[in-house]
């Protein structure tokens, strides 16, 4: 942050929201790398093939993040659903779900399934905070089309009562 922004007198500096706080400003950020083992976001089935220059840069910027957490901290999902993957996990889902040497896409679109791409509320604080300019709203976005072509719906959607039953 100290990189990107210039201090005032009067700014409040706290540690990372839903980290075990160490010391001071120093956080435990071992529960939040476990979420990219959950995501299982690298390269599952790597196949031979040529990368375009339009290929690269779909997912270069996603390839930026430098795991400071900030999406992570300014998340409101976590209040509700600490169990929740959390932003730049999916970030880093959707860099290898769209990346066309990725042989197995529906591995790692298997892994998010659970506490990972229909929790997230799509409010864009991830996005806002983000120093490197990585757009995780838009990634998640992207990983739930993915996911809607192998047949996965959200089921928050599914089980709302629309109170409709089930004929006209």
């Amino acid at each position: 942050m100290a990189c990107s922004y210039n201090f005032q007198e009067d700014d409040l500096v706290e540690p990372l929201a839903y980290h075990e706080i160490q010391r001071d400003l120093k956080v435990n950020k071992q529960k939040v790398r476990e979420t990219l083992k959950t995501s299982t976001a690298w390269l599952h089935k790597y196949q031979e093939t040529e990368i375009s220059e339009s290929q690269v840069q779909l997912t270069e910027k996603q390839s930026d993040c430098i795991l400071c957490d900030s999406c992570y901290s300014s998340c409101p999902v976590l209040e509700v659903n600490p169990n929740f993957i959390g932003p730049f996990a999916l970030t880093r889902a959707y860099r290898y779900t769209a990346d066309p040497r990725e042989g197995d896409i529906q591995a790692v679109i298997d892994n998010i399934q659970s506490n990972g791409i229909w929790d997230c509320t799509l409010c864009g604080n991830c996005t806002e905070v983000c120093p490197q300019g990585i757009d995780p709203k838009m990634d998640i976005t992207m990983l739930r089309g993915t996911a809607s072509q192998f047949g996965y719906t959200d089921p928050n959607f599914q089980a709302m009562d629309f109170g409709f039953s089930g004929g006209f």
